[in-house]
C-alpha cells in the first residue's frame, strides 16, 4: 500500500524509485506488486523502459494468478515487445487472464443480426 502511495503522489510527493523498491520487496509475496513493477518497468518509470523486465514480472504474477497482468503479457507476446512475438501464447495469456477475472481480456458475444 505505501508503494501505492509513493506512485501516486496520495498524500505523500511522489517518488517513483521509492515506490518501485517498495513495489519490488512486496513482489515476494504479492502479485499486485509484481504487476506495478511491471506496470513501472514498461513504462521507464523509476529508470529506462525495459520490456523484458516487464514481461518478467507480468509472468511471475500472471502465474500468481493476477488477470490484469496475464493480459498485458499476452499483449507483448502479440506485439513481441519485451518477448518474442507468439499469437498462441498471447492466445493463451488472455485465456488466463479471463479465467482470472480479467473482463477486458474476454471474448465480446457476436452481436445479433
Amino acid at each position: 500500500g505505501l508503494a501505492n502511495l509513493y506512485a501516486t503522489g496520495d498524500g505523500v510527493a511522489s517518488n517513483d524509485s521509492l515506490a518501485k523498491s517498495l513495489y519490488t520487496r512486496a513482489c515476494r509475496d504479492d502479485a499486485a506488486a509484481c504487476l506495478q513493477l511491471g506496470i513501472f518497468a514498461q513504462a521507464g518509470r523509476g529508470g529506462s523502459p525495459d520490456f523484458q523486465s516487464a514481461a518478467r514480472h507480468f509472468r511471475t504474477a500472471c502465474d500468481r494468478r493476477n488477470g490484469e497482468a496475464c493480459y498485458r503479457l499476452g499483449v507483448m507476446h502479440e506485439t513481441g515487445a519485451g518477448t518474442f512475438r507468439d499469437p498462441e501464447r498471447a492466445t493463451e495469456f488472455r485465456t488466463r487472464a479471463c479465467s482470472y477475472g480479467h473482463a477486458a481480456a474476454c471474448p465480446k458475444p457476436k452481436a445479433a443480426s
